[in-house]
Formats: structure tokens, C-alpha cells, sequence
């Protein structure tokens, strides 16, 4: 598949059967090499082109690979989805090159399908979205929480004030029982105004 601009040559996609046996079940194509020029937005082109072309052809799925340093805008572009990081940096078994002929990184895959398909970067979404849904809620339970705090101290306050007036101390008394220390005599419960004065009588 190739695509030009103003009449010449812009960029190229070659497409095969799956590289992995695993995926290479006659109903799915790979996009094997994709190259271009610089010009804008060909790679995403040529991706919607491969794929409208393996449609028509009969198949159902059509994949591809990129280094999990690339972006992969260009296959977003075009509808394609990352089903995720897939297999490892380099080749292995008897059939693997001498010398390596990609990047020693690891690669994430992209494809699409007829119908679609639950991917990782789906879950991955449907995931980012429960957590921003259950962090509000924190957030509204903690402040939930803080007011009904704050009212718990304000009546254990107004119950400390309410049993200090009952218990009709001096000041002396009174500072003697912040500081813990014992009194001589347990106070009573009268209320002030009924204590008699008598600082008077000799």
C-alpha cells in the first residue's frame, strides 16, 4: 500500500501474515514495515488504508507492533487500539538472527477488528475513571468526617463547661483540678449563688 502527495511518493506500508503463529489464524494481516518522508499525517493514512484493504479482502483483525518508545498517535489517529506490551526484546529459538535487526526494546501492539475488542488501554481507561469516582468519594466521606468531628467536640466542650459551672468550685479549686492535683474537700453540686458568705463574721 502506498500513498503520494502533489505526485510523488509520500510513504509505503507493507502488509503479511501475522510474524507470531499465534495470531496467524487466517483471519488476521500485520502491518510488517511502515515508512515515510515526513509528510504529515501519511502514517495514519496508510494504517486506515491497510486496514479498509484486509476488510475488504475478508479478514477480521489486522495488527501491528511499535517500540514502547514511540507514541503511537499515527495508529490512535486511524481508530487502531494498544492491546498492550507483547512479547520480549529480542528473538528466540533455533530460527532467531545472528545479529539483532531491531531495537533491543520492548514493543506495545495495536490492532483492530471487526466489532472491536475489550484492549488493555480500554481497561486501562475504565480503570483511571473508577479511581477518580471512588477518590471523590473519599474526598466527600473525609469532609463528611471533619464536620462530624468538629460537632463531637463542640458538645464534649459544652458538656466540660455545663459540669464545671454544676461543680461550683473557687479558682483555687478549679486550678488545682486542670493540674490534676486532688482536692480536700470534693466540691458540691449547690449552685454559687446559694452559698452562704461569711467572709464577714469574725
Amino acid at each position: 500500500i502506498a500513498c503520494t502527495e502533489a505526485g510523488r511518493l509520500a510513504g509505503v506500508a507493507i502488509v503479511g501474515r501475522p510474524v507470531s503463529r499465534y495470531l496467524d489464524d487466517g483471519h488476521t494481516l500485520e502491518v510488517n514495515r511502515l515508512c515515510r518522508d515526513g509528510t504529515k499525517n501519511a502514517c495514519s493514512f496508510l494504517y486506515a488504508a491497510a486496514w479498509r484493504a484486509a476488510r475488504a479482502m475478508g479478514y477480521r483483525k489486522i495488527v501491528t507492533y511499535i517500540l514502547d518508545t514511540e507514541s503511537g498517535a499515527s495508529l490512535r489517529a486511524a481508530g487502531w487500539v494498544c492491546a498492550g506490551l507483547a512479547g520480549g526484546k529480542r528473538w528466540t529459538g533455533s530460527r532467531r538472527p545472528k545479529e539483532n535487526l531491531y531495537p533491543a526494546q520492548m514493543k506495545y501492539r495495536y490492532e483492530k477488528s471487526i466489532g472491536g475488542v475489550l484492549t488493555m488501554a480500554n481497561k486501562l481507561d475504565r480503570i483511571e475513571k473508577d479511581i477518580q469516582k471512588v477518590k471523590s468519594k473519599i474526598a466527600e466521606y473525609n469532609k463528611q468526617l471533619r464536620e462530624l468531628e468538629g460537632q463531637k467536640t463542640e458538645q464534649e466542650n459544652l458538656q466540660i463547661i455545663q459540669l464545671v459551672r454544676g461543680m461550683n468550685m473557687t479558682r483555687e479549686e478549679f486550678a488545682a483540678f486542670l493540674r490534676g492535683g486532688a482536692l480536700q474537700t470534693a466540691p458540691t453540686l449547690t449552685p454559687y449563688h446559694e452559698k452562704e458568705d461569711t467572709g464577714h463574721e469574725e
